[in-house]
């Protein structure tokens, strides 16, 4: 099967692949790492700082760093974007990947397989016993819409986080988006 052929499972793959471990990009810039270091520094606010007045919160140091945008309430969902920075002959480059917290990402896995694991036993069961009860499948039912509804109001609340995220990058460094 050639790279072009995806059908929409692997489509669907993908996407709760990024889900979970967020999306991959790069930037290059040709500033210096202690350049890339002072210049994102002074456009975030510390995440010690409480009520700062920069939308980005973050640190970045020679390791790299993580950010997020200020957020008037608190999103669980919303996107922290992770970064290196790697020094090169022509400048900088840094690696990134745009997701939710490990957190949420630990929740969500916790929370759905919990419900599954509770269900599929017993629904085999009924279903092997001749009885499947109702009531208790109204319930799982519900469990199971309520946290995909919770993740997709978090998610779209978060819509357009990278996007920022990886402009003020871009901005403050003078880079340019490779991938």
């Amino acid at each position: 099967m050639a790279l072009e052929d995806k059908g929409p499972l692997d489509d669907f793959g993908r996407r709760l692949i990024e889900l979970f471990r967020g999306r991959p990009g790069e930037i290059e810039t040709p500033l210096t790492l202690a350049e890339c270091i002072d210049r994102l520094n002074a456009g975030m606010d510390s995440n010690l700082v409480l009520f700062g007045k920069r939308p980005i919160i973050g640190e970045a140091s020679e390791a790299g760093g993580v950010m997020r945008t200020r957020a008037g309430r608190r999103n669980s969902f919303q996107t922290l974007l992770s970064f290196e920075l790697i020094e090169t002959p022509k400048g900088c480059r840094i690696p990134y990947r745009a997701g939710m917290s490990m957190f949420a990402s630990l929740f969500m896995l916790v929370w759905f397989g919990g419900i599954l694991s509770t269900v599929l036993p017993n629904l085999a069961a009924g279903i092997r016993t001749g009885h499947v009860a109702p009531l208790p499948l109204f319930f799982v039912g519900l469990m199971l819409a309520f946290g995909v509804g919770l993740v997709a109001l978090g998610r779209s609340f978060a819509r357009s986080d990278e996007t920022l995220l990886t402009g003020f990058i871009v901005r403050a460094t003078n880079g340019r988006i490779v991938r």
